[in-house]
């Protein structure tokens, strides 16, 4: 009985490597999900495997990375990815060997509370090198999230008000062209 049943989970096992073979979405969301947790836990081992050595990550703030410098960030904690969160996330095969993944996804980053909320748009690049998938690049920028805000740990959200001057212009013809200005008090933004 226990050597069918080891041969019925080796088939399984064999049968799902395949379709992450012939399937890009299962091979990118494999590769993907190695990454992730490879930059939350800042494992050099485990950064050097899913990082491709042509590794390009520019963030959203335009700074660009290397393999090597996004590596050396990672691992001395001065950058800390505590979480990425997915809220879409698609996966293409638009060569063979090179998937490319777009979406939208939630970031937490920081040393120690209060940690910053990102809310990305991103595109990335994963190439099929050696028989396995590496990341290849990344590039992202910040979208408009419900409420930006700094999380603390067990401290409840508070909603962020920003306070603006209003400033309204127009024009007169029966001023000479001239632009005028009119400012206003205070008005809450949201």
């Amino acid at each position: 009985m226990k050597i069918p049943l080891l041969a019925l989970l080796a088939l399984s096992a064999v049968l799902t490597s395949l379709r992450a073979a012939t399937d890009p979405a299962a091979a990118g969301r494999a590769a993907d999900d190695a990454r992730v947790q490879a930059m939350i836990s800042a494992d050099p081992a485990k950064l050097a495997a899913v990082f491709s050595d042509e590794l390009l990550y520019v963030h959203s703030s335009g700074k660009a990375d290397t393999k090597a410098s996004f590596t050396e960030a990672l691992t001395s904690g001065r950058s800390k990815y505590n979480a990425i969160t997915y809220e879409q996330r698609e996966f293409r095969e638009v060569a063979p060997g090179l998937i490319l993944m777009n979406g939208r996804c939630r970031v937490l980053l920081g040393q120690a509370a209060p940690l910053t909320e990102l809310h990305l748009s991103f595109l990335a690049a994963y190439r099929l090198e050696k028989g396995t998938w590496r990341f290849l690049a990344w590039q992202s920028c910040r979208c408009r999230s419900p409420r930006r805000r700094r999380i603390a740990e067990g401290v409840p959200e508070a909603p962020i008000q920003k306070r603006a001057s209003v400033v309204a212009w127009s024009f007169s013809p029966r001023s000479s062209g001239a632009l005028a200005s009119k400012a206003g008090g205070s008005s809450s933004l949201q």
